[in-house]
């Protein structure tokens, strides 16, 4: 760290407040003086108590990471692991050979003759090794690849040339390789091998261990059989000798050598001890332990060691004099065998019959969880009685900082218990109501109730002259309780004019109140002045919201270290500097704690964040931190220098003994330009059009919990986070040298690694440089020349038969123009022909309609009028029968008025609301005369529920249905004729209703069923003498329901009936139905006594009809029988209503209804027309009127029209 000089925050208040007096230097002295002696004790009762314990495992807490198959392992059962020179991971399994980089596992089976392999190993010289069940073999490899290189051939029989299922590795201090097969042993070396024969009753009983060896005396060598023999190797004349062991030994596994040449014995579910002496004799065997059946060891640098077993998972033992002890490792559950031990960097890696084990001892312990996995409030370090206070809210616990053994000081009364402050034998204790209590052995000796000034009570702290101060919500202050229970609130009239977060002791008798505000955010109190006296300087950085001090240290160099809401801040005297805490810096730092080594220790959301002045290392919840999330001002240091932090889910604390390590240097695994991989990762050169994509790796383990920050040089000098990504683009390169350098960082006690480089040079592509865009200008000046001159040439060339060709085609085009022109005169004159025919066929539907409807509006009025005079019974019969050939000959009218208006495209749908049920009954009703008189039925059978109101074109669906309810009569002789409805749901408050109208009448022959939909087409011509019609009938349906988006189905046999069928698609209304009464003829129209209307008709005949039934509902008629005499006759408020013909002469009924609008624009003009073209209609709403009724008339239609118009409510 950078620190200043001492007492720096002293002369930071003293440029406040004055040079400091003589007490005050005198107490800073005496606090010095104080500390180093307390220092002094600590660390000397903690050197006697560590001697006082008694020889004694403790157990480590384990981070525990696995790879099986789910992570890309070939088989699960694990022999070997070694780690190569790039720090790569090779497995060995029995499945075969795998090369692990950290991010993928790669197959490598392929290069060795067996898959069951017994022993991978890396020598010294980075030199690697496997034995299998096929031989022995070194693998030659680099970053990206490997090769094998056989040196020994495998046999199920060993010789000269070939090795029986070799196994095990051993490397001497010679840097020989030794190993073993079933009887034998080898030595390799620089590519030589030598065999020793050390006879066949070492046969082993399993094919997984052989030989186990130990160093001795220099370059001597123990080999130990697994069935118990031992032999040594003397190098001078380099050969075996057989030791003598009078201990009877079977099934050894594994060899350890201890200190003061004693080694450990793993045989028969025992461990064994012996001695080794200075002739190469052996003596002095005990057995240690028995139940521990030992595969593997592994010492560990101190004293202690790792025992791996056949079915009991790992042990931790640990040697000290002539006594062992043992602990079991719990975080790993291993239901196989530990094949092997292996240390790497800070893991220790297991290779396993249940895949690997990487463990990696956690910075933070949290053994209390099983007391208290909750959410921690306070955290306390009592500095007389070197004890840990912390509560959960339920409880108030002390943990024993040497013996590490918790107790409970305090249970809730009920209220949530919040701070915690030791005091002497005592400690003080609040809650969320505001009420203080002083606990002493398990008793309350004193409660302050604060509940009249705030509520809760988050922070208490005593000072120097045993004031206690608190922090409370809902006081706009701070209170102080002198020791003789003198209550004093501090606020802005005592010059406090923010919220305080705490109060803090300082060094210097001072005391220090962080708060919460731009610029009243640090004070401290001034015990002469007795006031508070804001210290807060400038921020040197822009803060969004509120700015927050949460808690505050001082190092050793009397620096202020300010935790806030944005970051570490740095206070030297007058001056305030944010530390770089790199992705952390603007960050909520909630705590802080300062160890015996000045490091900063920092309370945050994603851990606890150890800080050396240069290096940040963030340890969380990976790391044994209960949970990731410290609480504010809850971490701090004991007397052994270990940080007590108080998370989300309980307490926990550090493990001392492990020292920061440099991350691993990250290695290049791949290079890709353009998006394609580069086959040569060393390859130097790209051109300037390049993109290129950087692959790395940190070997690590596991490499999930590691950061990258990446460089460019000479394109950005600044280091960039990858933010947990290993790869990297890069594009717009220009051409020069660059360097991309990427360093790394493991999570946890890792500092960053040294960048690794690589240095490349991009290069202008040779076609964008100087030379050759001189060349190519160059030869394109020569090109254009060239071209130019051959061009010209041939121009003059091609001009010369161009003009004779001109001359030969001017003359064919003057003719094909002359009969071109023609033929357009041809085709305007066949134009203006078909339009004047087209104008001349419409023109004449809309006179035949009108001149045949004029006639027929009076046969069918004077049979309404007779039918309105109470006729006999036998005139009624007769008069229904007028009526019904009166409505067929209407009904030809309308097919052929419609199926002109189908062709010409004028045809418009509507979608209003309607009643289907309704409208299919009525056209029951509608058609049952003419059933009963043909001595026929007609029904109507709803197969679903059809809902009440629907959405869409009544009128046309009645057409269509009419036409085929009345085909179906017209040619059904007996049976019966019915109307099927069912339906169908469909997705947006739709259904489908299909509609069959089937009949039991003469029925369509196949040959004729395509032809029935043909315009004026029948099936035969006797069907037209015998049944009658126009044969536009299902013609009209047919284009209809086309228009509707349906089609026509039909099935027929002749002589047994039809049935045709269609479906259409509604809209279901959510308005409820409304229950119209039925027109009938029988009707009685309530009197419109009292009103006038001008009836404008110049055809005598509907002048007779329209005037007796209007005067037949009291009406009070005018009569002007052309336009010119209604306009005249017209006067404003003179009429109620005008019926106006449109056919009149003089003016007519649209020239009369514009020149009324001039003089009345309210009068309700309704047009009375035997028109029925759609142009029509539009042409009377836009001429001003307000209605149209078509003749011939139905009484009840226009007793509606009438009085919807002039009543505003139609006929009910």
């Amino acid at each position: 760290m950078n620190f200043a000089k001492s007492h720096e925050v002293l002369v930071f208040l003293c440029s406040i407040e004055g040079k400091p007096k003589g007490p005050l230097e005198k107490t800073q002295n005496m606090v010095y003086f104080m500390s180093v002696i307390r220092r002094f004790v600590y660390i000397a009762t903690s050197v006697v108590f560590t001697a006082l314990l008694s020889v004694k495992t403790c157990p480590q807490d384990f981070g525990v990471k696995m790879y099986t198959q789910d992570n890309g392992l070939l088989n699960e059962i694990v022999k070997s692991i070694a780690f190569d020179s790039t720090g790569f991971m090779w497995i060995g399994t029995d499945g075969g050979l795998l090369r692990y980089n950290g991010q993928e596992f790669i197959d490598y089976s392929h290069l060795i003759a067996s898959k069951y392999i017994k022993s991978v190993y890396c020598n010294r010289n980075g030199e690697l090794f496997v034995n299998s069940d096929m031989g022995f073999d070194q693998i030659l490899y680099d970053l990206n690849s490997a090769k094998i290189k056989n040196i020994l051939s495998g046999a199920a029989k060993s010789s000269d040339s070939v090795v029986a299922f070799p196994k095990g590795f051993f490397e001497d201090q010679n840097r020989n390789v030794w190993f073993s097969d079933m009887n034998s042993v080898y030595r390799y070396n620089a590519d030589q091998v030598n065999k020793y024969y050390l006879g066949d009753e070492n046969t082993p009983q399993s094919y997984v261990r052989s030989f186990s060896f130990f160093p001795f005396k220099g370059n001597h060598l123990i080999a130990v059989s697994q069935t118990g023999n031992f032999y040594h190797f003397n190098p001078v004349n380099n050969s075996f000798r057989q030791i003598d062991n009078n201990f009877s030994l079977r099934n050894i596994s594994a060899v350890l050598p201890m200190a003061n040449n004693k080694i450990l014995l793993g045989a028969n579910d025992q461990l064994i001890e012996f001695e080794i002496f200075e002739n190469a004799t052996i003596g002095n065997f005990r057995v240690i332990n028995t139940g521990i059946d030992a595969s593997c060891f592994l010492a560990n640098p101190d004293s202690s060691f790792y025992v791996g077993c056949w079915s009991q998972g790992l042990w931790l033992g640990k040697r000290q004099g002539n006594e062992y002890a043992f602990q079991k490792v719990d975080q790993v559950t291993i239901t196989g065998a530990v094949n092997q031990i292996v240390s790497h960097q800070k893991n220790l890696l297991l290779a396993t019959d249940n895949g690997i084990f990487s463990l990696k001892e956690k910075m933070f312990s949290a053994p209390f969880n099983q007391i208290s996995r909750s959410y921690i409030h306070d955290v306390r370090y009592d500095v007389d009685n070197h004890n840990i206070y912390f509560s959960n809210g339920n409880k108030v616990m002390k943990i024993d900082e040497y013996t590490l053994t918790p107790s409970i000081v305090y249970e809730s009364p009920g209220s949530l218990m919040l701070q915690v402050y030791p005091d002497n034998n005592s400690v003080w204790i609040s809650d969320n109501q505001g009420v203080l209590r002083l606990v002493q052995n398990g008793s309350v000796v004193r409660t302050v109730n604060l509940n009249g000034y705030g509520s809760a009570i988050y922070n208490i702290n005593k000072d120097e002259q045993g004031n206690i101060w608190i922090c409370q919500d809902g006081l706009t202050g701070i209170i102080r309780i002198s020791p003789d229970n003198q209550i004093r609130v501090f606020a802005e009239n005592d010059g406090l004019h923010s919220r305080v977060n705490f109060t803090k002791n300082s060094p210097y008798s001072y005391i220090f109140l962080g708060a919460s505000g731009d610029d009243n955010y640090l004070y401290y109190f001034n015990i002469d002045q007795d006031k508070i006296v804001n210290i807060s300087k400038p921020l040197p950085f822009e803060i969004d919201g509120n700015f927050m001090v949460n808690d505050l240290g001082f190092d050793k160099s009397g620096i202020m270290w300010l935790a806030t809401n944005h970051g570490l801040l740095q206070v030297r005297g007058n001056e305030i500097e944010r530390a770089d805490l790199e992705n952390l810096t603007d960050d909520d730092i909630k705590g802080i704690t300062i160890d015996k080594n000045d490091n900063l220790w920092l309370a945050t959301s994603i851990g606890a964040v150890k800080y050396d002045g240069t290096n940040i290392m963030i340890f969380d919840h990976f790391e044994g931190l209960p949970s990731k999330t410290v609480n504010f001002r809850n971490i701090v240091t004991d007397a052994q220098n270990r940080i007590w932090a108080g998370t989300l889910l309980g307490i926990s604390y550090t493990n001392n003994k492990l020292k920061p390590s440099k991350t691993s240097d990250p290695r290049l695994l791949a290079i890709s330009e353009k998006g394609v991989p580069v086959k040569n990762i060393n390859k130097r050169q790209f051109d300037n059009f390049a993109y290129l994509g950087f692959s790395f790796i940190s070997p690590e383990y596991p490499t999930e919990g590691i950061d990258y920050m990446v460089k460019m040089t000479g394109k950005n000098d600044e280091w960039q986070y990858t933010k947990g990504k290993n790869e990297v683009i890069y594009t717009d390169f220009d051409a020069g040298k660059y360097s991309f350098l990427v360093k790394a960082k493991q999570r946890g006690n890792y500092l960053w690694s040294d960048p690794m480089e690589y240095s490349f040079t991009i290069y202008t592509v040779w076609y964008l440089t100087w030379w050759a865009w001189t060349i190519f200008a160059a030869l394109m000046a020569l090109f254009i020349y060239l071209f130019a001159k051959w061009r010209s040439q041939r121009l003059e060339a091609e001009k010369v038969k161009l003009n004779r060709q001109v001359s030969e085609r001017t003359k064919e085009l003057e003719k094909k123009t002359i009969e071109i022109e023609a033929k357009n005169t041809q085709l305007i004159i066949a134009k203006d022909e078909a339009e004047r025919s087209s104008k001349a066929k419409a023109e004449f539907l809309s006179t035949m309609s009108h001149e045949i409807r004029t006639p027929m509006n009076g046969v069918i009025g004077m049979i309404n009028i007779l039918l309105m005079e109470n006729p006999k019974p036998e005139q009624l019969d007769n008069l229904n029968t007028l009526k019904f050939s009166a409505h067929n000959l209407l009904s030809l009218i309308n097919d052929i008025l419609d199926f002109n208006k189908i062709d010409a495209g004028k045809i418009d749908l509507e979608r209003i609301e309607f009643d289907l049920k309704e409208v299919v009954k009525n056209i029951k009703m509608g058609f049952e005369p003419s059933a009963k008189e043909k001595g026929i039925t007609i029904d109507v059978v709803f197969e679903d529920n059809i809902p009440d109101v629907l959405v869409g074109d009544p009128t046309r669906t009645s057409q269509v249905l009419t036409n085929l309810v009345g085909n179906s009569i017209k040619f059904t002789e007996k049976g019966e004729v019915l109307i099927i409805l069912s339906k169908r749901l469909r997705p947006g408050n739709q259904i489908e209703v299909t509609f069959r109208v089937k009949d039991t009448g003469i029925g369509i022959s196949p040959e004729k069923l395509e032809h029935i939909f043909e315009s004026f087409s029948q099936a035969s011509s006797d069907t037209t003498r015998k049944f009658g019609g126009t044969g536009l009938g299902l013609a009209i349906t047919k284009k209809l329901l086309e228009l509707m988006g349906s089609r026509i189905q039909v099935k027929s046999k002749v002589g047994v009936g039809s049935e045709f069928s269609f479906r259409l698609i509604f809209d279901v209304s959510d308005k409820p139905k409304v229950v119209k009464k039925v027109e009938t003829e029988g009707v009685v129209f309530p009197s419109l006594k009292g009103y006038k209307i001008l009836l404008v008709e110049d055809n005598l005949i509907n002048i007779k009809i329209a005037k007796q039934i209007l005067e037949k509902w009291d009406l009070e008629v005018d009569v002007a029988k052309d336009g010119r005499e209604a306009i005249n006759m017209f006067t404003p408020g003179k009429y109620h209503l005008v019926l106006m013909d449109l056919h009149l002469p003089e003016v007519d009924g649209y020239g009369a209804t514009i020149e009324i609008r001039k003089v009345d624009a309210h009068i309700p003009i309704i047009a009375l027309t035997a028109a029925a073209l759609v142009q029509e209609k539009e042409k009377v709403f836009s001429s001003g009127m307000n209605d149209f009724i078509a003749k011939p008339f139905k009484p009840h239609e226009l007793y509606n029209k009438i009085t919807t118009n002039v009543l505003k409510v139609p006929l009910k």
